[in-house]
């Protein structure tokens, strides 16, 4: 598994706010720094319509989740049980070692309501891989869920302040004194999350039908609300692909410096990308799919000054927009090379027979293939060479008859190409040195 949740409790969102327990709140790495400077306790809290801003917060008041049963032991496929948590595949699109891994963990389900966890994590995954570049890329992406049994139903202060149930991952609204910010025992949540081996990117989803959740080292979600999982997709930018907040409240004029790493988010002007090739320079210019043209529109990382974005709105300004351009850049660069770990995508997923170094001395009936991670909507572009030649033909094949391949007498490199030229991506020194793959086997001509 190629991806990991973020390392730190982060800011958050919901009604979001970070995904934690302990009320000990650390600003997101996506922002800049000091941008919480003098502010206090900020949380990110987004509301039905889509509008995303920040909210003051107080100490969190959180109920303590069960304790964590010592010795778990998964059991894949087998029917929960009030003492037993269960790994259940949900979209199993190839090895774990060359997927990124989702893992939904559900909180405030009866062992008997674990249809309705199903359900509400299909719903989360679904609006997650309806969006673009989600959506194309869905292949690249493994999904389960863990089912925990609650011993009661529901999750703590809701639908009012108050109401107290004690559950496996202490999921509860009014954390830090915000209404509909749903918090979770982080550290119970990752230990169930680990059942499934490896590094994951943690979802919890509460049994509520009241609108809410957050973002932080875990997302959560509330999972019988149909507005709640709009939220996933937004934290989902932030965690894979670090993208910054574009909405430009509560501060007035920022006076920091540039906006780090963050893909969509600079202090500089439109001028300065240009003439230095900064951040989204290669996009000035192009139509955005808000309507707008990617240029610099003041109002962003909070503030109304000081800060620009690429686009009028997007996903990471008001949920439910599409992604601007550099967005979307950067979202599919990280499907490809993890921002956590220094592992990768490759679109190449097993190729038969497997390369030996002793070569293949008898080519009669032999048939190089390479299975590929499929895209969605669209196609690679495949094709097979021969001491760096191209052969004839063989443009979109994913296989080579090498009874009929024009191999020269001796020892012959034989290699197949995969290049993903998804125009949505302009970096073309990305696109070589991460999105361009190749296998080589050595074949016998004589």
């Amino acid at each position: 598994m190629l991806s990991v949740s973020a390392g730190a409790c982060l800011l958050a969102a919901a009604a979001t706010g970070p995904a934690t327990a302990s009320g000990n709140a650390a600003a997101a790495p996506w922002m800049t720094t000091g941008t919480t400077e003098n502010h206090g306790l900020m949380f990110e809290t987004f509301s039905p319509d889509g509008k995303i801003t920040l909210a003051h917060g107080g100490p969190d008041h959180a109920p303590k989740a069960l304790p964590v049963p010592k010795n778990l032991r998964p059991a894949p496929g087998a029917v929960a049980t009030a003492a037993t948590p269960t790994v259940i595949p949900m979209h199993d699109n190839g090895r774990h070692d060359n997927r990124i891994d989702l893992v939904f963990v559900g909180d405030g389900y009866l062992a008997s309501e674990m249809p309705i966890f199903a359900q509400s994590a299909e719903n989360a995954w679904q609006s997650l891989m309806a969006y673009e570049p989600f959506k194309t890329y869905q292949n690249f992406f493994d999904g389960s869920r863990v089912e925990v049994p609650s011993p009661v139903s529901g999750i703590s202060n809701d639908p009012t302040n108050g109401i107290v149930r004690q559950t496996p991952l202490g999921m509860h609204f009014f954390c830090h004194d915000i209404d509909r910010l749903l918090c979770v025992d982080t550290n119970a949540a990752q230990t169930y999350a680990n059942l499934l081996p490896g590094i994951n990117h943690v979802v919890s989803i509460a049994h509520t039908t009241t609108y809410g959740g957050a973002g932080g080292s875990i997302t959560t979600l509330a999972g019988e609300n149909q507005f709640s999982t709009n939220v996933i997709v937004h934290e989902m930018a932030h965690t894979i692909a670090g993208l910054g907040d574009e909405y430009q409240v509560p501060f007035d004029t920022s006076t920091g410096a540039e906006a780090g790493p963050l893909a969509n988010v600079t202090s500089r002007t439109e001028d300065y990308l240009k003439t230095n090739h900064h951040k989204w320079w290669r996009w000035l210019g192009k139509p955005s799919a808000d309507g707008s043209t990617v240029g610099d529109y003041a109002g962003a990382n909070y503030y109304a000054a000081g800060f620009y974005r690429p686009s009028l709105d997007s996903e990471m300004r008001t949920l439910g927009k599409p992604f601007n351009p550099p967005s979307i850049e950067a979202l599919i660069e990280s499907f490809y090379v993890s921002r956590y770990t220094s592992g990768s995508i490759d679109p190449i997923d097993s190729v038969t027979p497997a390369p030996t170094p002793d070569g293949i001395v008898d080519r009669s009936n032999v048939t190089l293939k390479a299975s590929l991670i499929p895209l969605v909507g669209q196609d690679y572009t495949v094709w097979w060479g021969i001491g760096g030649v191209a052969v004839p033909g063989t443009l979109g094949s994913t296989s080579l008859d090498l009874n009929t391949a024009p191999l020269k007498p001796g020892w012959n490199q034989v290699s197949i190409y995969v290049v993903d030229n998804n125009p949505a991506v302009i970096d073309e020194d990305f696109r070589s040195a991460n999105m361009t793959k190749t296998r080589l086997w050595w074949v016998w001509g004589g």
